[in-house]
């Protein structure tokens, strides 16, 4: 499918429809207003002044001549004839989960002539669901679509792309075809999704979602919303348990792709890696992703058969290059390659970080510096790959961390590269811990309102004998990263989830007023700063905002859709995935 547009203004939620199954509950059509063009008030000549009947009892003779004709008053221009606004639009996807390599959606909207419509692969699906979208708006004056004789919204039936395979409700429509208000058309054996009963006035755009499987329609059901979720790779949503990766995998592509989820990885890990992830070692097991954020937020790739938002928009997301790959991810070959173009990387990010003052050459001195001063034995580079011109990458020994930092900062200094200050991850605790404070200093902005910080910033993450550490732009980094991501996407934070295990993720989980988890099998400096953390804001009151199962208000008197306090830092009992999954269902947003 075409890539979604992530200048992304929001529309209503998939839920807020117009639009029903045949033989589903009662939903008010969408009608068009117009307003009435205005005709310019008739220019009128005053009267004569004196004119008529003169002063009392006598004859009244002629008033002045300066009075008796004053020139005639100036006609207005016409007032500029106001156009009737466009009809709304209403846009309506389909969903259909399908083995089919290929397949066109052949139907007729509000009975007009029957036509193919493309069904377009869904990256996030991993290969398994094709998706139509039909804009079915403005096609019908209210009076008609209050009709109970009006056309189905859209009838249609699919077939592969040879036509050589049909697929037509069960039955042949003498049973009443799939269930949950979607049936066949009477006599026809068609797929029938009804036109809504009642006419009302709708938002400027309204978006409506059916999912086809096995012959089974259903509307998708209105709660819980479409969430961002902006996960860690190693140890959050992959490590000892593929069990746990794959039922991910199902819920993700059955029920949060429909309602147009976005899935974000967020990683240390190149691009080429998670590639390799998908098409190799995790193939079939992970789920793919519509956005990846690699090289400690360095970079932003979109997939170019991204997931429709649930904001519901198309365009303005700028690129530069087609990352080719293979075809991973399934029968549709939704993993790049000649099949769809790959992901394509974010200009406007690359832009943003390369105005903040990074200075690579200067970052790769200080590094050499330092190295020099550790030895070989305590310090080294990382594999070429897994170097930048917006990233240094290094390993270290830790019990050398501490004298490296201080040796790192102070070479960049004397180089003229401001250091940006630490962040978030001075809360990680004592130790080695603490001397790594700026590891979630790259942040980058975190408000609205922007951040001016320029230079560079210390990254520092892993455990066991060795850590990693990663110089990059201080404007980047996994939040500033995120945030990016969640304005392009159009989603509010109350339904943006940051989920990871370790302390380069601390600084997306102290986030902006994002939801965040941290699963249980966490590393323990992440899982002593997150208690501290979730202390901390319950203290001072603060809870998720309100988005989560029932609207998208803000502030910090928020919940889930039950009204019941939900913490916006979760501390997950499962581990890998299975945490992502319970902290989605302790705020509502998932079933």
């Amino acid at each position: 499918m075409q890539a979604p547009r992530w200048a992304w203004a929001r529309a209503p939620d998939l839920a807020s429809q117009p639009i029903s199954a045949a033989g589903g509950g009662r939903v008010p059509a969408a009608t068009a207003s117009r307003r009435r063009r205005r005709s310019p008030p008739p220019a009128s000549a005053a009267p004569p002044l004196g004119s008529g009947g003169g002063g009392g009892g006598g004859g009244g003779g002629d008033a002045p001549a300066s009075l008796q004709q004053p020139p005639p008053r100036q006609q207005r221009p016409a007032a500029p004839q106001q156009r009737p606004p466009p009809p709304p639009q209403q846009l309506l996807r389909v969903f259909y989960e399908t083995a089919w390599p290929s397949a066109v959606l052949h139907g007729s909207v509000l009975g007009g002539p029957w036509r193919d419509h493309a069904l377009r692969p869904v990256a996030a699906s991993g290969g398994t669901l094709l998706v139509a979208e039909l804009d079915v708006g403005g096609g019908r004056p209210p009076a008609a679509a209050a009709s109970s004789s009006a056309p189905p919204l859209l009838e249609f039936v699919v077939a592969d792309a040879a036509r050589q395979q049909w697929d037509k409700p069960p039955g042949g429509g003498d049973d009443g075809g799939g269930g949950g208000g979607a049936g066949a058309a009477a006599g026809g054996g068609n797929y029938v999704i009804a036109s809504a009963p009642g006419a009302a006035a709708a938002p400027p755009t309204t978006t409506s979602a059916f999912t086809l499987r096995s012959g089974d329609l259903r509307p998708v059901p209105s709660s819980p919303p479409g969430v961002l979720l902006v996960s860690d790779l190693d140890g959050t949503m992959i490590g000892r348990s593929d069990a746990a990766t794959a039922r991910f995998r199902r819920w993700w592509e059955r029920e949060a792709v429909p309602r147009g989820g976005v899935l974000c990885f967020s990683s240390g890990r190149s691009l080429a890696s998670v590639r390799r992830l998908l098409d190799e070692d995790k193939a079939g097991v992970l789920a793919h992703p519509d956005v990846v954020v690699g090289a400690v937020g360095t970079r932003v790739y979109r997939h170019e058969r991204a997931t429709p938002a649930a904001g519901g928009g198309r365009g303005g997301f700028p690129t530069t290059s087609v990352v080719g790959g293979g075809g991973g991810g399934g029968g549709n070959g939704n993993g790049g390659g000649n099949n769809n173009g790959g992901f394509v990387e974010d200009a406007a990010w690359l832009e943003e970080l390369a105005s903040g003052g990074w200075d690579a050459p200067a970052a790769r001195e200080a590094a050499y510096a330092a190295l020099a001063r550790a030895g070989r034995e305590a310090m080294h580079f990382l594999p070429p790959e897994d170097q930048g011109e917006l990233k240094v990458s290094c390993g270290v020994r830790d019990g050398a961390l501490a004298a490296v930092l201080a040796d790192l900062r102070e070479g960049l200094g004397k180089r003229g590269v401001r250091v940006a200050a630490a962040g978030e991850a001075a809360d990680l605790g004592g130790g080695e811990a603490a001397s790594a404070a700026s590891s979630s200093g790259g942040g980058g902005p975190a408000n609205d309102d922007g951040d001016d910080r320029t230079g560079a910033q210390i990254v520092v993450s892993g455990h066991g004998g060795w850590r990693y550490v990663d110089l990059v732009p201080a404007r980047a980094g996994k939040l500033a990263a995120l945030e990016h991501v969640r304005r392009r996407a159009g989603f509010p934070r109350g339904r943006t989830v940051a989920a990871g295990d370790s302390g380069n993720d601390v600084a997306m989980l102290a986030g902006a007023h994002n939801l965040a988890v941290v699963v249980g099998n966490a590393q323990p400096d992440a899982a002593r700063w997150a208690e501290a953390r979730q202390a901390k804001e319950r203290a001072a009151g603060v809870c998720a905002e309100r988005g989560g199962g029932g609207g998208n208000g803000g502030g910090n008197g928020g919940g889930n859709g039950n009204g019941r306090r939900r913490d916006r830092l979760y501390r997950a009992a499962g581990s890998e995935a299975e945490g992502i999954l319970e902290a989605l269902e302790y705020w509502g947003l998932k079933e």
